[in-house]
């Protein structure tokens, strides 16, 4: 009812003639019910406006979203034109809402607001006016409110959750296992074994002795690297035997000069004739290059093993 009497008012409105310039702009009101509010209710006013030829509204003038009162807020405004009117018409909507908390029932007024239009004559000022409803406590002041009003707690049977922690455990043993398999399966870590490596295990001790500073470095250095080819020959490996190595090792052919070069060096240092040994080390020792080139080697011979190079 309350929406027909607003739309026959708003129809009244557009209907009615109005003088171009100095007719008074048409106002129509369609306000929410009067009674049965309660706190945190919503409440929509819509007022109808009827304008004049050549004036529009002053948007700027509208109420904006706040706070009116302590007990009231301002939720939204919307303008929208009234459809299916001939004249210029306007439905300015507000929606409120109440915070108060009344003792007993109580009617609240909502204050008025003013709007602004322009025209070709200047400016008018028009005023929404204020409206009122009732708003009405939750509950009757005197009900009581003693602990024996409270209803009783309701009854409750504890639930054995032994069934599903055991259920719980078990599942997550299972998955423990089952990882562990695929673990053992993929050789992912700990179950994985590394390949041997003994040529780059041999250039990490040729680095740390050339590096020492000892006096006899480079036999050690020698030393280091014939441990690392006996490892990769899986059986000591020596000059003769080098042919017998890049055929089973062909990876390594590239560096078949380098490797008889240290043989050659190796053989003077370690199996020449006494007085022949001693003076082929002295010559050796007198220059760095033996040593740069053992170093070398084993970087190189190590690089390969590991399929860098």
């Amino acid at each position: 009812m309350r929406q027909l009497a607003g739309l026959l008012i708003a129809t009244t409105l557009l209907a009615a003639p109005l003088r171009p310039a100095a007719a008074e702009t048409m106002l129509g009101l369609s306000v929410p019910r009067e009674h049965a509010y309660w706190i945190g209710d919503v409440l929509t006013h819509r007022a109808i406006l009827a304008l004049p030829e050549g004036y529009q509204l002053d948007r700027s003038t509208l109420p904006r979203p706040r706070s009116v009162t302590y007990w009231l807020d301002l939720k939204d405004v919307a303008v929208s034109p009234v459809k299916g009117a001939d004249e210029q018409a306007l439905e300015i909507t507000t929606r409120y809402q109440t915070f108060y908390a009344p003792l007993e029932p109580k009617r609240r007024e909502v204050p008025a607001y003013l709007i602004r239009l322009n025209g070709p004559d200047g400016f008018r000022d028009l005023e929404v006016p204020a409206w009122s409803f009732v708003t009405s406590p939750i509950r009757p002041i005197l009900a009581p409110a003693s602990p024996g009003e409270l209803r009783p707690d309701d009854r409750y049977a504890p639930i054995d959750a032994r069934r599903a922690q055991i259920a719980t455990v078990v599942s997550a043993l299972l998955g423990l296992v089952g990882l562990l398999g695929l673990a053992w399966h993929q050789a992912w870590p700990p179950f994985h074994r590394r390949v041997a490596r003994p040529l780059t295990a041999a250039y990490r001790q040729v680095c740390r002795v050339a590096r020492s500073g000892q006096e006899d470095r480079l036999r050690l250095v020698c030393l280091a690297l014939h441990r690392g080819l006996d490892g990769a020959f899986k059986r000591p490996l020596l000059g003769a035997d080098l042919d017998s190595f890049l055929a089973a090792r062909s990876e390594f052919v590239p560096l078949q000069a380098p490797l008889q070069q240290f043989f050659a060096i190796s053989g003077a240092l370690f199996f020449a004739a006494p007085n022949a040994q001693d003076q082929a080390a002295s010559d050796i020792a007198l220059s760095e290059a033996p040593m740069l080139e053992i170093v070398d080697l084993a970087k190189r011979l190590a690089a390969v093993e590991r399929g860098r190079l």
